[in-house]
């Protein structure tokens, strides 16, 4: 005598079991090998990249951003850059940067300057992007800082080399008329006079050309 039972659906429930099993073990390692690449490029980076929560504190930041901040992730995260200090100069401007991306959920820039503790100055550029929850919400703000010290010293150089004289170091004809400018366009706002002074030197041109 024999009891046969049909155990097809346990078969097939065991089988799609084992198959979600086996997708779910793929998706992990898959998932894992992506955090370990995304990790690496965060480390890896030159750029400081901070993760900001609605409250304008760090949850997260990477080794770029421990040099630039002097802070260390355990030191930053939970607290406010006013927090951790020093506060630079444009500090209001940054939290309002901030704020804004949080507001309205659009990406946005800034550029700011600090003063190293050498006394040099440092110019910094930033790239704002909110991140978002699965909903769609708002959740907080991914920024991405940039040193742009070198580009910046380069620009102000330029500069200074169209406004001022390469002998002397004394400022030269275009910089002459755009003070004359703006000293004519203050009048409008405040009247009065602009006077100016000519000084010739004597054979000066001799001198120049030594």
């Amino acid at each position: 005598f024999g009891i046969s039972h049909d155990i097809t659906r346990r078969v097939l429930a065991e089988q799609e079991t084992v198959r979600l099993a086996e997708a779910s073990a793929a998706a992990s390692a898959s998932l894992a090998r992506v955090e370990a690449q995304l990790r690496a490029v965060l480390n890896g980076s030159a750029d400081a990249i901070a993760q900001y929560a609605p409250d304008l504190t760090y949850r997260y930041i990477n080794p770029a951003g421990e040099r630039l901040r002097g802070k260390s992730l355990q030191e930053l995260v939970g607290r406010t850059d006013r927090e951790v200090g020093p506060a630079h100069e444009s500090a209001d401007s940054w939290e309002e940067a901030l704020r804004c991306v949080l507001a309205t959920g659009e990406r946005g820039e800034h550029e700011f300057s600090i003063q190293h503790p050498d006394g040099s100055q440092g110019w910094f550029h930033t790239t704002l992007s909110p991140e978002t929850g699965e909903d769609g919400a708002v959740i907080g703000v991914l920024t991405s800082t940039r040193d742009v010290s070198a580009s910046k010293r380069a620009e102000l150089a330029l500069a200074h080399q169209a406004m001022h004289d390469p002998v002397t170091g004394l400022a030269n004809r275009y910089l002459l008329m755009d003070r004359l400018e703006q000293a004519l366009l203050r009048l409008d706002r405040m009247p009065g006079r602009v006077v100016l002074v000519f000084i010739d030197l004597d054979h000066f041109k001799a001198v120049d050309d030594s």
